[in-house]
């Protein structure tokens, strides 16, 4: 994944800002482009005085801040272009500028002008952590300032993988930054507990069963190191046991991690629904950036290149039954309804949505 584009969308504040030393970080060794990005947004209609006259003046204040951006990484030796959108839909705005420039990487705090107000997760650094086609690295604007990738030492980035497709698709994107920077890739499977399937009927004694998943989570990261190594990189193993997101945050602490890499989807699929259980948890608690890379179109290949028999099995799946107060089914219902608009059509985990949805509609009071 070479890197000659990267898109930065700013909104004047010093928090937005923080995107910008990893951006000149990145841009000078692999003399890419930046792309600035401000959207404007209009006044509100409550807004006092000549809305047109409001309008210029807010586009020409943006247009201002954005070019002396772009002077200034300019003057570092770094092409830069600007943009800015008016619009009310900031985050949709950000993903269309995406969809028109095609950059290779979109860099952005978690916070922008309102603080924890506006750009929090669940609003527009959510929203384009969730629909953005390419990598995003997520700066935290309230961690301490720190070098992006220090010369002081090798550079380390953490890439948390769970075993699928899905969690690997973050590697190339942190092959590529360890290529740049000459860092190691330490790579890290995190066995929960709960996923450590015990019958008590069997003679199988559960230390035997863990330390059975132990080794084929050694196994697969030590296969997937080998591959990283024969392309000339650098690359560690580590294997943890108990609650994921600690233990990544503690791995992430004990190797001096520089940078998290992980697949906004997990093997979990729903269960880890836009960053539910581990992204998110990450990008609230990390000290350090994520990268966040968004899996496209894994599941529809997955499913065309099945085996009848492994379909057919698939639909014996053992049913789990919970119990839901009427309140509870119409929180749930609720929820299910606005992720699936988080994704765009034909997406295959808009379809699975869709599905658990139908099933809530169907359902039939207990008697």
């Amino acid at each position: 994944m070479p890197i000659k584009k990267i898109l930065v969308p700013l909104d004047g504040s010093e928090l937005a800002e923080r995107a910008l030393h990893i951006v000149r970080e990145l841009a000078l060794p692999t003399k890419a482009t930046v792309l600035v990005v401000r959207v404007v947004e209009p006044p509100s209609l409550f807004t006092l005085g000549d809305r047109l006259e409001i309008e210029a003046r807010i586009i020409r204040e943006a247009e201002d801040y954005i070019n002396r951006v772009a002077e200034e990484l300019r003057a570092l030796g770094i092409s830069a272009e600007t943009a800015v959108p008016y619009d009310s839909d900031v985050p949709g705005a950000i993903l269309e500028q995406i969809r028109l420039k095609e950059p290779d990487l979109v860099v952005m705090s978690t916070h922008g002008r309102s603080g924890l107000g506006r750009w929090i997760y669940g609003s527009v650094a959510e929203a384009v952590l969730a629909r953005s086609p390419v990598p995003v690295i997520v700066v935290k604007a309230t961690a301490p300032p720190r070098p992006f990738m220090p010369t002081v030492k090798p550079p380390r980035i953490l890439v948390p993988l769970d075993g699928s497709q899905y969690g690997e698709a973050a590697l190339p994107a942190a092959a590529e930054l360890a290529r740049i920077f000459e860092g190691t890739l330490v790579l890290v499977r995190v066995v929960p507990l709960g996923q450590v399937a015990f019958v008590p009927e069997t003679p199988v004694p559960a230390q035997a069963v863990l330390d059975e998943e132990l080794k084929a989570a050694r196994d697969y990261l030590e296969k997937t190191a080998a591959s990283l190594r024969a392309q000339g990189l650098k690359a560690a193993v580590e294997v943890e046991v108990g609650p994921v997101v600690p233990r990544l945050l503690e791995v992430a602490r004990r190797v001096d991690a520089d940078l998290i890499a992980i697949s906004s989807h997990g093997r979990t699929g729903l269960s880890e629904l836009i960053f539910g259980s581990v992204a998110l948890g990450l990008l609230r608690q990390a000290e350090v950036p994520l990268l966040v890379v968004r899996p496209e179109l894994i599941a529809q290949k997955q499913v065309l290149a099945r085996e009848p028999i492994e379909a057919a099995a698939k639909q014996f799946e053992p049913l789990q039954v919970i119990e839901l107060t009427a309140r509870e089914a119409a929180l749930v219902e609720s929820a299910l309804k606005y992720f699936a608009d988080v994704y765009p059509a034909g997406d295959p985990i808009r379809a699975e949505i869709k599905r658990i949805y139908e099933k809530l509609a169907r359902k039939q009071p207990a008697v």
